[in-house]
Order: C-alpha cells, then structure tokens, then sequence
C-alpha cells in the first residue's frame, strides 16, 4: 500500500525475462528457485526430508530432523497437528490467465524436474 506494485501478469513477465536471461539464481530467495538456494550444494537425495507445506505432516517431519527425535500427531509440542500452517497476508484471489500459466510452466520446470521426484503433486 502507498507504494507502486506490479499486477500478477507483469510480475511473471518481469520473473520470465530474468529467467530467459539466466539470472534467476540472482533474485531474492524468497523468488528464487530452491534449486538454487536450499539444494544447490546437496541434491535432494542427499536431504533427509524432501517435502511440500501441503503435505499433512510436513511439521512433524521438520520437527524431528531439527530436535533429533520423533514427533507425531500425538506429541505434546504440536498442538496434536502435523500439518503446517498454510496463512497468508494477502486475502486477494488471483485468475491466472493462460499466458500466466504458460510463464509459471515455463519458470519452474526446472524446479519441478528436480524436485518432482522428491514431492507429491
């Protein structure tokens, strides 16, 4: 608010661009594909987990790689819940048209080739 914000459209065109450049290693990570941040020393195979925040129990899995012990559903710590919490600050609803589409396709094949064996889909 207050400042000037690209539409979803511009902003996957602009994310198109830096990609057709190779220079998506460069972007900040929260845009950065995770081939390039959290698995660009160690493959996904050399990972103990490889998962997606959908996945229902995701935080449990997160949970016991970091404390070294497992956890469940029925632990104390989480509130009896595996799932991660799936918030976000922005309310508003997106209709990709079908360029959009065709430049998320484009701009995470990568991604997804690397990861896809590793996640459910």
């Amino acid at each position: 608010q207050g400042g000037l914000c690209l539409d979803l459209s511009a902003f996957l065109q602009v994310l198109f661009h830096i990609h057709s450049q190779g220079k998506q290693g460069m972007v900040n990570v929260h845009f950065r594909p995770q081939h390039l941040h959290c698995f660009l020393h160690n493959s996904p195979s050399e990972w103990n987990i490889v998962t997606t925040i959908k996945s229902p129990d995701a935080l449990c899995q997160l949970t016991s790689v970091i404390f070294g012990k497992d956890f469940n559903a029925t632990s104390e710590s989480n509130g009896g819940s595996c799932a991660m919490m799936k918030a976000h600050a922005t309310q508003a609803e997106y209709n990709l048209t079908a360029g959009d589409e065709a430049i998320l396709d484009a701009i995470t094949r990568e991604e997804y080739d690397i990861l896809g064996p590793y996640i459910e889909m």
